[in-house]
């Protein structure tokens, strides 16, 4: 059963993306990190701080995955809408829909911040 979604509006949220080490170079997410992979995606997938931890995100990513956070004022004022659509295993999952080109992708890779990896993880930090 899918929920409706829900328009998220406070700016003040922190949204996390998993990312690719090799949309990371020299310690800044690349725009790709943000494109969205064909027409079936209605947006691009990322999750509501408040309702997850990094290391859980983390534990439902691939191998080779990091995370990056950034606030939900940065989409807002691309005129992106963040809408809250939970999914089963993860009441976290939000997507940023509206336009995607180069030049927003480019603007939401540049306002990320790396998200330090818990002391857990072996995997090398994206330095390429």
């Amino acid at each position: 059963m899918s929920l409706p979604l829900v328009e998220i509006t406070d700016e003040n949220e922190i949204l996390y993306r998993r990312v690719f080490y090799k949309h990371i170079k020299r310690k800044r997410v690349r725009l790709e990190a943000f494109k969205l992979r064909g027409p079936h995606e209605l947006g691009v997938s990322v999750s509501l701080a408040r309702y997850t931890t990094p290391e859980a995100i983390l534990a439902r990513g691939l191998p080779g995955q990091t995370l990056v956070m950034l606030q939900a004022q940065v989409p807002f004022a691309l005129n992106l809408k963040i809408l809250h659509a939970p999914e089963e295993d993860d009441p976290s999952h939000c997507l940023l829909v509206g336009d995607n080109s180069d030049d927003i992708c480019d603007q939401l890779a540049a306002a990320c911040e790396l998200v330090p990896r818990p002391p857990s993880s072996l995997e090398p930090v994206g330095s390429g």
